[in-house]
């Protein structure tokens, strides 16, 4: 990798380390307070993208696009990422659960790739294929479990394929606009359009409930994580193509895993819902490790 390479693809690196943060957290919204998960995402996606316009509005960039183009690309991305890819996976999480449900999100990485070769003329090179296979077996370790070693496909199988389909869809999309657009209005408008488009679901789907009052701003903090870990993402994506930026983004489930680690030893009143099979989690975080390193060999083009 050259060095722009090098530096983009660390950005896209400390993306997946922010994003860790505000899964997490959210985790901790919806275990420990109890918050539905559209609920949270609503919140959190609302703050998150409100947060990345103002920003955008306050070094001068213009925030709302002037052409058709620019807001049917907005659109797409909001529908596909931050509206069906949500819905697909909570509806997923309510019929298989989150274990069998996180372990086909995976696919989001392969599902890129290959629409990013199919729709964007990437090239993959021998050593880049090899690192994401790489990538990819240590994320199914992560998220490995016997119990999910059932031949069944049904409906929830359907839409946890179907999540991370949309994401890489949403990615593919975003790509030519990024070139031209700034990452934090396309992030921003996304994110806060797709909150909207989910409130009314939200309001159809979610029983009534009561909200503690503190977890509010603990979705808003996990919100603005998110939004950061897309901007910076969006950052590196128009620098280094969707095929590495999907790849180096897998070294995601690796931070999320050491942070549950960490916080479930020192607070296990959250919650938090460790891999059941740590050894191998453990083994499959190392793996991504082995990855990334394979993908920033000197000889990588």
């Amino acid at each position: 990798m050259t060095h722009s390479q090098t530096w983009y693809g660390l950005n896209v690196i400390l993306s997946a380390m922010i994003a860790a943060v505000s899964l997490v957290v959210s985790e901790i919204a919806m275990q420990y307070f109890q918050v539905p998960p559209l609920v949270v995402a609503v919140i959190g996606n609302f703050t998150g993208g409100v947060i990345l316009v103002l920003m955008a509005a306050h070094s001068g960039q213009q925030v709302f696009p002037r052409d058709g183009r620019t807001w049917r690309g907005v659109l797409a991305v909001a529908v596909f990422i931050y509206t069906l890819a949500y819905l697909c996976s909570f509806s997923a999480i309510g019929d298989i659960g989150s274990g069998k449900t996180a372990l086909l999100g995976q696919l989001e990485t392969l599902f890129a790739v290959l629409l990013a070769v199919i729709f964007l003329g990437e090239r993959l090179t021998p050593r880049r294929i090899v690192a994401a296979l790489i990538l990819m077996v240590g994320a199914v370790l992560i998220n490995f479990d016997l119990k999910l070693l059932q031949l069944q496909f049904g409906w929830g199988e359907l839409l946890a394929l179907l999540a991370p389909l949309f994401v890489a869809g949403g990615i593919v999309i975003s790509k030519p606009f990024l070139d031209v657009t700034d990452a934090r209005v396309i992030t921003g408008l996304g994110l806060t359009i797709g909150s909207l488009f989910l409130i009314p679901v939200a309001a159809m789907l979610v029983p009534a409930f009561s909200i503690v009052l503190v977890a509010v701003p603990v979705i808003m903090f996990a919100g603005i994580m998110r939004g950061l870990s897309w901007f910076i993402y969006n950052r590196g994506l128009r620098h280094i193509g969707v095929s590495l930026s999907a790849i180096l983004f897998i070294s995601f489930g690796f931070f999320t895993v050491f942070l549950q680690l960490v916080l479930g030893h020192f607070f296990p009143v959250l919650g938090l819902q460790i891999p059941s099979n740590l050894p191998a989690a453990l083994f499959g975080a190392g793996l991504i490790a082995i990855g990334i390193l394979v993908l920033k060999s000197k000889r990588q083009k």
